[in-house]
């Protein structure tokens, strides 16, 4: 339809423009280092031995970078990608829980959102995610109809490719699972006066349908549970801070795009947070009162109020409490970022009680108001510098650089000078910096020598005893920092 093609499009321009505004940052570097290995199995290799994440967006973007180069526009094109896709799957989701008007209003919270624009426009697996959580779960709604194989093979393929592309995917089948029980429960306890008495042998089929596809999608992933093990095992997760009190409520000012990137635990803005809330409440019960009175059913029986509602608040709430309580042990896996696979679910909510305001106008308003936090910081996330600004850094080198002097890569965690190569190499002037990493087995030949590292502490103590004074400190945007030293006698 026109109006879904023209979202689309807004969401398309939103993700494209400005595609390499921003410069490459180590976390993407990392993931071009393991992409572009020579075959998928070096690539996989390297992700079990170095990394926390499943192997699916690896290997899709490793035939990417094959097929496109590894142009900033290539490079991050793919979550381009997947972001405008989960434009029209989310349309798809909502037509499917509730209607097309629902739908249409839950496209154009996640068009513009601008978390969703952000990790559209960065070479990381957050795109896709965000992605396949929409699919398995629109997968699960139509499975729960229709119960055929079709859709059940869609689910467990939606499903499977989830979870192969980011852990945080596990958290969707729970969802699903804590889902069916509670509504299942509700039914059975008498919660739904109006429906008809729950069929004892209608239950157990689909309690055992659905164990079956849960047992199909773990044997499927099973190959990699021993890699997970390893890289949980294995992994330091001493650079994610503790969630501190205001983090939950910092995530809805994310996914309303009320608060801007990049992202962090700072003490919490009360003052955005009680316009939030206050502003989501009458939606939310607009919300409900729509998926209580109006909407289809979700549960086998086709007749009845509706689940909806608990579904998508068991989506919104499950793994963003989930993973507080176990960051608030010494295994921090709460971030911003991996939780992207809830923002849908909030949208949705939003979208049914938008859906339920007469007149047309009050709607459009409350609209406005929703996106307005989207389209006013949209001049400053295409304006500002907002990741590590390794570019800037690289420029500033081959301003002033001799043919004399010496570039030091200084290494601050594991890789952490790749984004530089990156420039580097782009610029074909790997050849002419002769690059030292290891100061401590390599002596400096230059009369000057560069350092470029990330948030260096001081000033580096190895250059300062082999003779050489700072001439000059320039720092880059996010701690990415250029030292010039020079020879005390010179």
């Amino acid at each position: 339809m026109p109006l879904l093609v023209l979202i689309i499009a807004v969401g398309a321009i939103l993700r494209l423009y400005g595609l390499d505004n921003q410069s490459l940052w180590r976390d993407e570097a990392n993931t071009i280092h393991y992409a572009s290995r020579e075959t998928i199995a070096e690539t996989i290799r390297w992700l079990i031995s170095s990394d926390v994440h499943p192997p699916l967006y690896d290997i899709l973007f490793h035939g990417w970078i094959a097929l496109f180069g590894e142009s900033i526009h290539a490079l991050r094109g793919l979550s381009a990608l997947f972001g405008i896709c989960s434009i029209w799957l989310i349309y798809r989701l909502g037509r499917s829980l509730c209607d097309v008007r629902v739908g249409l209003l839950a496209a154009t919270l996640q068009s513009v959102s601008l978390m969703q624009l952000y990790y559209s426009q960065e070479a990381r697996s957050y795109a896709m995610l965000s992605a396949l959580a929409i699919a398995s779960m629109d997968g699960f709604v139509r499975w729960l109809r229709e119960r055929s194989r079709l859709t059940a093979t869609c689910y467990t393929l939606a499903t499977l490719a989830l979870i192969y592309t980011h852990t945080f995917g596990l958290f969707i089948p729970l969802v699903q699972s804590v889902y069916l029980l509670l509504r299942l429960s509700v039914r059975r306890l008498g919660g739904e006066p109006r429906s008809a008495p729950p069929d004892a042998g209608q239950t157990k089929r689909l309690l055992a349908g659905w164990l079956g596809l849960q047992a199909v999608t773990l044997l499927l992933y099973a190959p990699w549970i021993p890699a997970l093990l390893g890289q949980a095992r294995s992994e330091a997760k001493a650079w994610i801070a503790e969630p501190l009190a205001g983090a939950i409520p910092q995530t809805l000012l994310m996914f309303l795009s009320i608060a801007k990137p990049p992202w962090s635990y700072p003490a919490p803005d009360w003052t955005n947070m009680l316009i939030v809330f206050i502003g989501m409440t009458p939606l939310l019960v607009g919300a409900s009162i729509y998926f209580a009175r109006r909407s289809r059913a979700v549960t086998p029986e086709p007749e009845g109020p509706s689940g909806v509602t608990m579904l998508a608040l068991t989506w919104l709430i499950l793994p963003i409490a989930t993973a507080w309580l176990i960051s608030k042990t010494p295994m921090r896996i709460y971030t911003f970022r991996n939780l992207i696979i809830c923002a849908p679910a909030l949208y949705i909510l939003l979208a049914a009680g938008l859906a339920r305001v007469r007149p047309l106008i009050c709607r459009v308003a409350l609209l406005a108001g929703l996106i307005s936090f989207s389209f006013g910081n949209l001049p400053w996330y295409y304006a500002s510098i907002h990741k590590e600004d390794w570019r800037g850094a690289e420029r500033f080198i081959q301003t002033s650089f001799r043919d004399t002097d010496q570039l030091v890569l200084v290494e601050k965690g594991p890789r952490s000078w790749l984004p530089s190569t990156y420039y580097l190499n782009l610029a074909g002037l790997a050849s002419r910096y002769p690059v030292t990493v290891d100061l401590e087995r390599e002596d400096p030949v230059g009369e000057r020598i560069w350092t470029l590292g990330f948030r260096p502490k001081a000033y580096d103590k190895r250059l300062l005893e082999r003779g050489y004074r700072p001439l000059a400190t320039r720092e880059f945007y996010d701690g990415v920092t250029v030292v010039l030293y020079g020879r005390r006698d010179s």
